[in-house]
């Protein structure tokens, strides 16, 4: 299971789950760390053979320092999980609220079944590579999919499966919260938001 970007933001039952991988760097420590959860009985085989490193799993030289960095970062995030978590659940019901009030603003994520800290919007009529590049002019970072698919130009197949017209997919934006996030930090979204649809309509008039 990839658990990336749920850890230390959704609760999780190991039970019935025999493999969960975590990234270092979505928590705020190294890039190029990660965890790998594996269930008692769950047998692994080595695809780098050699000095043995990692219980004989994966052999190399261990980047001490990024799993040190690893263990601090994940120990930060779940000892301050329950406080940090309500501010993020603040901020995002923030967002909902104020982007609701945006005409022509579709909010894919719903709240019963999303992630706490990822929203998923469109905008009518407007590309999101567009936005992301306006947004990026004042300061304000949000993507258009995920880092890992990023390179792939094609609207995403899981707003489609959902049931997303090819339109509003391929104008889609995302929202990514973390507990360093802000109140002051969201208002300004909404600001910049709004100055950016607002010049863009007047340009495409």
């Amino acid at each position: 299971m990839d658990n990336i970007q749920g850890m230390g933001m959704c609760e999780l039952d190991l039970n019935g789950i025999d493999l969960l991988s975590v990234s270092s760097h979505k928590l705020h420590g190294l890039c190029g760390t990660g965890l790998l959860y594996k269930k008692k009985g769950i047998e692994l085989h080595s695809e780098m053979l050699g000095g043995g490193q990692e219980g004989g799993i994966r052999s190399g030289t261990e980047n001490t320092a990024g799993a040190v960095a690893f263990a601090k970062a994940l120990r930060l995030v779940l000892t301050e999980k329950e406080n940090k978590l309500k501010d993020v659940l603040a901020i995002r019901d923030y967002l909902l609220q104020e982007l609701s009030q945006i005409e022509g603003i579709h909010v894919h994520s719903k709240k019963a079944c999303m992630a706490p800290h990822i929203l998923c919007l469109s905008a009518r009529g407007h590309r999101g590579e567009v936005l992301v590049h306006a947004l990026e002019q004042k300061g304000i970072f949000v993507s258009t999919t995920s880092a890992c698919s990023s390179k792939a130009k094609l609207a995403s197949s899981t707003l489609k499966a959902m049931g997303v017209s090819d339109e509003e997919a391929t104008g889609a934006i995302r929202i990514s919260l973390g507990y360093e996030n802000t109140d002051a930090e969201a208002e300004q979204f909404i600001v910049a938001f709004r100055e950016v649809l607002e010049k863009i309509n007047e340009v495409v008039k």
